[in-house]
């Protein structure tokens, strides 16, 4: 069973939160280290553009992955990778009722770099300042062990951000969006302090 895997069948699993005894159902678990593992992020691109074509609800979207290789393997947390592909995905299914959206896998360097666009409803400019504001750290973790209702754009920015990425955002209300994540391929150095 591969990291992904064990993040979806630990998120069934209650959580307390400490303090309480309320049980909070957790979209994702292993927040406390990152488990770094090889693996083949086109695959995992793929899978993501597949599960993305079946979340559409038959709206008369165009889902398409493009990648700068047939396969790239890399080393990071393969649940956070995956969960921040899930969160760009579900977003941009969310926000496009018709037209395309598209998941672009390039290297650059010593990094991958995750395009994700769509023709949805886009954003206004104080909607993407307020996601990409600086967040305290404690906040982020926060976001991430607790998300119960879909990722959001500052939960992957908190996920990126963890795996030591960066995350931009270009839209146009009416047009659509670009959200573009870059991750360095080797995480020997994925944050472990959350």
């Amino acid at each position: 069973m591969n990291t992904a895997q064990r993040t979806l069948s630990y998120a069934r699993k209650p959580v307390f939160r400490s303090g309480s005894r309320k049980k909070i159902p957790l979209l994702v678990i292993e927040a406390a280290q990152a488990a770094c593992e090889r693996f083949d992020i086109v695959a995992l691109l793929r899978n993501v553009s597949k599960a993305g074509r079946s979340i559409t609800h038959d709206k008369p979207i165009a889902v398409m992955d493009v990648s700068c290789a047939d396969s790239l393997m890399i080393h990071s947390d393969e649940a956070k990778v995956t969960r921040i592909m899930m969160g760009l995905m579900n977003n941009a299914v969310q926000s496009t009722d018709r037209g395309r959206i598209a998941l672009i896998l390039g290297r650059e360097a010593d990094e991958i770099r995750l395009t994700v666009t769509d023709t949805g409803r886009g954003m206004e400019q104080e909607q993407i300042n307020a996601v990409l504001a600086p967040s305290d750290p404690e906040d982020d973790h926060k976001m991430v062990v607790v998300a119960t209702s879909g990722l959001g754009l500052r939960t992957v920015k908190a996920l990126v951000k963890q795996l030591n990425g960066e995350i931009s955002i270009a839209s146009q209300t009416g047009k659509g969006s670009i959200v573009a994540v870059s991750l360095p391929m080797t995480s020997g150095n994925v944050l472990t302090n959350i």
